[in-house]
């Protein structure tokens, strides 16, 4: 499992990675926590770990359970932003599916993925 797939922990995103043959970065980002200051800012970050933490409970029982490996990575930031930096630091990052897209048609929900050996983030 040479490449790896960059995504916002999903049931999709397990069943995609036991597809391509592929590890997860399971990736929890916010940039909320940014637009505020002092302590008000510390303790929204700190919400943000522990929240991502608990919701990963589940997702990594399910990997585990499809024999699927992830490494879960939590940052505040911009989303763009840390994905490029994850996939300039990582050169094995192939694929990027993010959170989806809730603007379509209703019923429809449309997930974009990224495969990063044809474009760049």
């Amino acid at each position: 499992q040479s490449s790896r797939l960059v995504t916002m922990p999903s049931e999709y995103s397990l069943k995609m990675a036991q597809r391509l043959d592929c590890a997860i970065v399971a990736l929890n980002v916010s940039d909320g926590p940014l637009r505020l200051t002092g302590e008000r800012k510390e303790s929204e970050i700190s919400l943000f770990y522990k929240k991502a933490e608990i919701n990963m409970e589940k997702y990594l029982a399910q990997a585990e359970a499809m024999a699927v490996h992830v490494v879960h990575i939590m940052e505040v930031g911009d989303q763009e932003k840390v994905i490029s930096a994850l996939s300039a630091k990582d050169p094995g990052i192939r694929y990027v599916l993010t959170e989806p897209d809730h603007g379509g048609e209703e019923g429809r929900v449309q997930i974009p993925v990224f495969d990063l050996a044809c474009s760049r983030l």
